[in-house]
């Protein structure tokens, strides 16, 4: 982003703060859960050093929210890997507006979760479990 304002939605500099958690190499965090603490202002709903679905258990049926993971796996040539995996969360009772405005405000939230190795839409907790984004990722990546 460049040094103009900072978007409302995202100005929160506790969203910059949950993503660095996750980020960082000296454990921090495992997962951040972003919701709507406003119809334009995210905040930060959870972060939390949990399983993958420990995390998505955060995620409701009536709100659309985001997730940023750190997926952690022995890759195929027996190596230990880290990925991150940004989770757009589309609640199965979101109305078609909330779903809507998804669409403008998904760039500015990867703006805050930069550098994820995939990206998934979901409203299906099903797929938000370690061993389907192991799967997403491997097969992006290798």
């Amino acid at each position: 982003m460049s040094n103009d304002k900072v978007p409302a939605l995202i100005e929160d500099p506790a969203l910059s703060q949950a993503y660095q958690k996750v980020r960082a190499n000296n454990g921090g965090a495992s997962y951040a859960i972003l919701n709507y603490v406003s119809k334009e202002k995210l905040g930060v709903q959870a972060v939390g050093n949990g399983s993958i679905e420990e995390g998505a258990a955060n995620f409701k049926d009536d709100q659309s929210q985001y997730g940023f993971f750190k997926v952690s796996f022995r890759a195929d040539d027996d190596t230990e890997r880290t990925k991150f995996v940004l989770v757009t969360w589309l609640g199965p009772n979101v109305s078609i507006l909330q779903k809507a405005k998804l669409s403008v405000h998904k760039p500015l939230v990867k703006s805050v979760f930069r550098d994820c190795a995939v990206e998934i839409t979901s409203s299906d907790r099903s797929e938000l479990t370690s061993e389907a984004l192991t799967s997403q990722i491997k097969r992006v990546n290798y």
